[in-house]
C-alpha cells in the first residue's frame, strides 16, 4: 500500500500510522462522505487462517455493536486480494497515556466516571453476547470533552462458545489484566471482564494494576490465581471504603464470587459517584494533541488530574485543567495485548504510538508490550490498529 492509493474507489490512503507482520492502518480520506477515516489493511503475506478469522471477526464485531462507548466500524471490503476494515478515526489519546503522566492514579472522582462509562460500554457488548477478553487502558480512548470508547475487539468472542481457548495451546490478552480463567485456559463468561474492568480501576486509582506489569508472565499467572491483590487503602490509596469494597468484588477469584453484570456494576460506580466518593471531583480532562509521537499529549491545563482537596465526606476543589490543540490532533487507538503460550507462559507484544494532527510530521514510535495511539502490535487484537498474529 502506498499514499495515494484507494481502495473500493473510495477510501484514498493518506499517512500510514503503523505496520504490524500481518496488517497496516492508514489514515484515509473517504471521498464519498468527505470525511477521515481509519482503515486497516491485512497484508497478502497475512494468509493464516486464525489472522483472518481474527480479522473478520473484529469487523464483523465492531459493526453490530451501537454504542457510543464502542468504536465505530463503518465499511469492510477486499481490494486485490487483501482484506480491510474502515473504522472512525479518534481525536484524544488512551488512558495508557494518561496514567502515565499521572504515575500515582487519576482523581477518585475522574476514575469513578472513566470506569463507569467502560461498564456501561461492556454492558451493551455483553448484551450482544460479546466478551472483549483484553480489556486494558490501552483499548480504552479517552476523547476531547470525557468520552471514553472501548477499542479492539479483536480477541473478543460470544459468549456462547465452548472454550477460553483461541488456538490450541494459546491464550489470547495481557497479562496484567487477565482473569484466573482465563490463565487457565477455561470457559469465560462475561464475568471476565469485569475481572479485567477491576484491573483497570485498581490502576486508575492507584497508578497500576494489582500485581503490578513489571513481572513476567510465569510470576503474573501465579499471582492472579492465587494471591490476593492488596487492597488500595492498605497501599497507601485514600479512596472512600466503598470504592475499595467494589474494586475488591471484582477481583474476586472465581468468577461466580463477582458482581452479577456489568450494568449492576456501571449502577454502583454512578452511585459512589453520586456521593461524592469522599474526594473532590477533578475536571474534564485535558486531552492533547493525538498522542505522543504528534505531541506528549499534555495540554496546557496540567493534564488530567485537577485534583480537589482530599478530606472527608465530600470534597470541594474542582481541576480545570484545558488542553491546548485538544480538537486539532488525531489518534488510532491499538491495544498491547500478549499472547501467552500456555505451556510456559511466554510472550510478547510491541506496540507503537502516532498521534496524527492536520500536518502530522512524526512517524510513529514503537514500544515493547505497549499499545498506543495509531498502533502496531504483535500477538494482540487492535481497533483500527495493525498486529502480528491477530489481524
Amino acid at each position: 500500500m502506498r499514499v495515494g492509493d484507494q481502495l473500493a474507489g473510495r477510501y484514498r490512503l493518506e499517512q500510514r500510522l503503523g505496520q504490524g507482520g500481518f496488517g497496516e492502518v492508514w489514515r484515509a480520506h473517504d471521498a464519498a462522505l468527505e470525511r477521515a477515516v481509519a482503515v486497516k489493511v491485512l497484508l497478502e503475506a497475512a494468509t493464516n487462517d486464525e489472522v483472518v478469522a481474527r480479522f473478520r471477526r473484529e469487523a464483523s464485531i465492531g459493526a453490530r455493536l451501537q454504542h457510543p462507548g464502542i468504536t465505530v466500524v463503518h465499511d469492510v471490503g477486499r481490494e486485490e486480494g487483501r482484506l480491510f476494515i474502515v473504522m472512525e478515526l479518534l481525536p484524544g489519546e488512551d488512558l495508557r497515556t494518561a496514567l502515565s503522566r499521572e504515575p500515582g492514579g487519576l482523581p477518585v472522582a475522574l476514575a469513578l466516571d472513566l470506569a463507569a462509562q467502560a461498564a456501561e460500554a461492556l454492558a451493551a457488548a455483553h448484551e450482544r453476547s460479546v466478551i472483549h477478553r483484553d480489556l486494558k487502558p490501552a483499548n480504552l480512548f479517552l476523547l476531547p470533552g470525557g468520552r471514553l470508547k472501548i477499542c479492539d475487539f479483536g480477541i473478543a468472542h460470544s459468549s456462547d462458545a465452548t472454550a477460553g481457548w483461541t488456538v490450541t495451546g494459546r491464550i489470547f490478552g495481557s497479562p496484567p489484566y487477565m482473569a484466573p480463567e482465563q490463565w487457565r485456559g477455561e470457559h469465560v463468561d462475561a464475568r471476565c471482564d469485569l475481572y479485567a474492568l477491576g484491573c483497570v480501576l485498581y490502576a486508575l486509582l492507584s497508578g497500576e494494576p494489582p500485581f503490578g506489569e513489571a513481572e513476567g508472565p510465569y510470576v503474573l499467572m501465579r499471582r492472579h490465581i492465587e494471591d490476593p491483590p492488596l487492597p488500595l487503602r492498605a497501599g497507601g490509596t485514600p479512596v472512600p471504603a466503598e470504592l475499595e469494597r467494589l474494586v475488591l468484588h471484582l477481583l474476586a477469584k472465581a468468577a461466580a464470587d463477582r458482581p452479577e453484570t456489568a450494568e449492576v456494576v456501571a449502577a454502583s460506580l454512578r452511585g459512589l459517584a453520586g456521593a461524592g466518593a469522599g474526594v473532590a471531583a477533578g475536571a474534564t480532562t485535558a486531552v492533547g494533541a493525538g498522542g505522543r509521537s504528534g505531541g506528549d499529549g499534555r495540554g496546557s491545563g496540567g493534564g488530567l488530574r485537577g485534583r480537589g482537596d482530599t478530606g472527608v465526606g465530600v470534597g470541594v476543589g474542582v481541576g480545570v485543567g484545558v488542553g491546548v490543540g485538544a480538537t486539532d490532533g488525531v489518534g488510532v487507538v491499538a491495544s498491547d495485548g500478549v499472547e501467552v503460550e500456555a505451556s510456559d507462559g511466554a510472550g510478547t507484544g510491541a506496540g507503537a504510538t502516532a498521534g496524527a494532527g492536520p500536518e502530522a510530521k512524526a512517524p510513529a514510535g514503537t514500544e515493547d508490550a505497549a499499545g498506543a495511539t495509531a498502533g502496531t502490535e504483535d500477538a494482540a487484537g487492535a481497533t483500527a490498529g495493525t498486529e502480528d498474529a491477530a489481524g
